[in-house]
């Protein structure tokens, strides 16, 4: 992602890219890129500090996000890609039955998502399929989740073939702008929020890691859809 930006020739904004995403989502990662460094920090202070704005700041963040909910209903707006929903297995078809998910249900997801690019009710399907490194990994999942519970694995220490921050910036930006961003809004949008430390993002790199994701919802879904039982 830090390849030299190729931009496009004429004068434009380095902000446009902000009036074409939500501002619940710009003020999220704005808080998320100030206080994230801090989860990594090697000194005990500065990770304390992160633990106790992720716990103040989850009440909040939930009240908004309410908010834009109820905003984005009374308007129609359907979240078409929810990735958030597609991670923790949430079933949205039926809005009023989904529950806020435990820290279990939240862990064993994000473990799953992020160590095998699978949600964790995925595995739990190709397992019953009989397929045997599903069972693999569903015992790899749950030993990290284990040595969490118990104190013994930090996920920020965690190490995986995917590109968190771009990912997660990414994707769940989808729904709320950076779906319909060009591609030199796109950079500006990740030179200002992204807390990757690139100053400046490649373009291409980021069309190519939009594709990527978009693509890979449409193999989840399918995917799923394919595994779910079918009703008797």
């Amino acid at each position: 992602m830090a390849r030299k930006p190729r931009l496009s020739k004429g004068p434009r904004s380095e902000s446009e890219w902000r009036t074409k995403v939500h501002p619940f989502f710009i003020g999220m990662m704005e808080q998320f890129k100030q206080f994230e460094p801090l989860s990594r920090s090697p000194w005990k202070a500065d990770r304390e500090k992160a633990q106790q704005w992720a716990r103040n700041a989850q009440e909040d963040l939930r009240k908004q996000a309410r908010e834009v909910g109820e905003q984005f209903g009374r308007a129609g707006v359907v979240l078409q890609y929810d990735i958030a929903a597609k991670i923790l297995d949430l079933d949205l078809e039926d809005p009023s039955a989904v529950k806020e998910p435990s820290d279990e249900q939240f862990m064993l997801s994000w473990l799953s998502w992020y160590k095998y690019a699978k949600t964790w009710q995925q595995l739990q399907y190709e397992r019953n399929a009989r397929k045997w490194w599903a069972s693999q990994r569903i015992l790899a999942v749950l030993k990290d989740y284990e040595k969490w519970r118990f104190g013994k694995l930090d996920p920020n220490d965690m190490r995986f073939k995917m590109d968190r921050p771009h990912f997660i910036l990414m994707a769940f930006g989808l729904d709320f702008g950076l779906g319909k961003l060009t591609l030199n809004e796109l950079a500006d949008c990740f030179n200002a929020l992204c807390t990757c430390g690139i100053a400046q993002h490649d373009p291409d790199n980021l069309r190519k890691l939009r594709d990527r994701i978009l693509r890979s919802l449409e193999t989840l879904n399918a995917k799923t859809a394919a595994l779910k039982p079918k009703p008797e």
